[in-house]
């Protein structure tokens, strides 16, 4: 057993909690983060799409959550580049939304209203203008828009990036910890054990676990419905640049790799915790690729894969205090936005922890909001 009392204990080692701890950690924390099993290895199945965004402040909290993370990017890049010399490949490559039929473009019509609500750039194109800009793009389109701040990342490398800038600022991180058990002294959480039967002891625990968090909430009387869901995920690798710019097509994307490779996603699978891909997920992802994209019929496939979404039942994440303890908080339920959420959640985070106002309002988030997800 740990005599040690960190101020902070990050329970889950993916994009949202080595954000956190990252956080705590440069603004002089004393942080621990436990992770059951590798460092970042659920978020780095993600495709690395960052969305245009910015944080407007007449906008839902949902809304704000999602474009201060992605207003955060530019400087946290650097700054983490500057601290690790790891380059996590955050580019505003800009991006492309598609729609093919009269449905698709009305639907995009009103999501462009929501963009300019949000002050993000974006402007309708001709299929002449899609065609100057991505010649390989389809132009059997009915409607097209572009999106110049739309910005890619590496995840792997952006989950080496946090991992190595943690441990710079002195935060000590614990994998393959196990699925580990919170530790209660009452109605307060005053730390968690890890699968050894070694117990960090800390003032605030932070449950960040993705779709493991009502695994590590199962000491407490809570149950916030978090459930996984399967994304799959194709590589393919054309023999040239196929595209500049992140393509999207509703849930279908496409995006290009430094090295000219292209990242075809993505499933939404209700498979439980179950990775595998499967025959009709990848087919179908691959179907929807020569859609948007015809000449990549001819690319070599070069992998595919799989990762858990930490989905809730509305669709928003769960961020604050558990009702009726002291000394823990929860961050997770991110879904398919974790990547982009991450940098403002672990603001708040923050925030929370050293008993700050937060930059914004999280009320949308408690962990008491009314539920529509089924009993178990």
């Amino acid at each position: 057993m740990s005599d040690k009392t960190f101020d902070t204990l990050v329970v889950g080692g993916g994009i949202i909690g080595l954000s956190i701890a990252y956080e705590c950690a440069r603004h002089g924390m004393c942080t621990v983060l436990l992770e059951r099993s590798e460092l970042g290895r659920e978020s780095a199945a993600a495709a690395g799409i960052v969305p245009a965004g910015h944080d407007t402040s007449t906008r839902p909290a949902y809304e704000r959550l999602l474009g201060l993370g992605s207003e955060l990017y530019p400087e946290l890049s650097q700054r983490l580049c500057k601290e690790t010399t790891i380059d996590n490949g955050y580019q505003r490559c800009g991006g492309l939304e598609l729609a093919r039929n009269a449905s698709e473009a009305e639907e995009l019509r009103w999501e462009s209203e929501q963009w300019t609500a949000q002050g993000i750039n974006w402007r309708r194109l001709t299929t002449e203008q899609v065609g100057k800009l991505e010649p390989s793009v389809t132009t059997d389109l009915e409607a097209a828009y572009e999106l110049p701040e739309t910005a890619r990342l590496d995840p792997s490398r952006h989950l080496q990036a946090l991992a190595a800038a943690c441990r710079h600022h002195g935060a000590h991180l614990v994998a393959n910890a196990g699925d580990c058990e919170l530790v209660v002294d009452g109605q307060r959480v005053v730390g968690a054990q890890a699968r050894d039967g070694k117990t960090f002891h800390a003032e605030t625990t932070v449950v960040a676990a993705g779709s493991w968090t009502r695994t590590a909430l199962a000491g407490l009387d809570v149950d916030i419905h978090v459930r996984p869901v399967r994304g799959q995920i194709a590589l393919l690798a054309p023999e040239q640049h196929v595209v500049r710019r992140i393509v999207m097509w509703g849930r279908k994307y496409l995006v290009p790799k430094e090295d000219g490779g292209v990242i075809v996603g993505s499933t939404e699978d209700e498979a439980g915790f179950q990775k595998h891909c499967t025959v009709e997920g990848i087919s179908g992802l691959l179907a929807g690729a020569m859609v948007m994209a015809p000449s990549l019929a001819r690319a070599r496939f070069a992998s595919h894969w799989a990762g858990l979404r930490p989905a809730s039942a509305d669709g928003l994440p769960w961020l604050g205090p558990v009702p009726g303890y002291t000394g823990i908080l929860v961050a997770a339920g991110h879904y398919r936005l974790g990547l982009q959420m991450a940098p403002a959640t672990a603001r708040v985070v923050f925030e929370l922890v050293s008993a700050a106002p937060p930059c914004l309002p999280i009320d949308d988030f408690r962990l008491d909001r009314p539920s529509t997800a089924p009993q178990p």
